[in-house]
Order: C-alpha cells, then structure tokens, then sequence
C-alpha cells in the first residue's frame, strides 16, 4: 500500500490493517519511524495521499499543524484540497488517515 515507505520506515512496520477511516500500522521500533515522520514528513504526506482516496495536493506543500483530540495527538497536513493525518499510539502504532475524525475513529477502535 506504501510502496514509496519501503525502504523508509517498511522494515519496522510488522502488521498494516486498513479500515474505512485510514491505516493502522503496528511497529517494532519506534523512535526510528518517528524520527523519519518528523524530518520526511512531505514524503510521508505524499505516500498517504497517494494510498487515501485524497488526491495529492496540487504541487503545493503540505503546511502541517499539531491538533490535539481527547489526548491525542496527530500531526494535520494540508496541500490544496487534500488532508493528510497521523499519530501515534502508544510506541508500537502509527495511524494513518484523511482527518483528525478518521484518527479518532481508528484510535477508538485500538484504544479500550
């Protein structure tokens, strides 16, 4: 699903399960993905964009904001008319969506 990622962040990632709402990829380590999210974070926007039914923001940047839901926290990008979200959960789960709504929706559902 993320061809682009493979060589990135693919090799920690041992479990992807996809629902209506994005990703939810389980992780063996975490602060390398982190660190990856932080300094490639156009990349990681544009590999999202390209698995989500967002479309990739007309050559624009993404501009990233940090939002804060019901203690969570995610990382927004927005390029155009397409949005990109992540987050962690925890230090063995990053999710993946279009909206700060899809990562609260796919947090619920790991988070009991």
């Amino acid at each position: 699903t993320f061809p682009d990622l493979d060589t990135s962040i693919g090799r920690f990632v041992t479990r992807m399960d996809k629902n209506p709402y994005g990703f939810a990829l389980t992780l063996t380590e975490y602060t390398p993905v982190f660190s990856y999210t932080i300094k490639s974070e156009e990349e990681l926007a544009r590999a999202i964009a390209r698995a989500l039914p967002t479309g990739v923001g007309g050559g624009e940047q993404y501009a990233f904001t940090d939002v804060t839901i019901s203690n969570q926290n995610m990382r927004v990008g927005v390029s155009g008319s397409s949005t990109v979200a992540y987050a962690f959960i925890g230090t063995n789960t990053l999710i993946i969506s279009t909206s700060t709504e899809g990562l609260s929706s796919i947090a619920s559902g790991i988070i009991k």
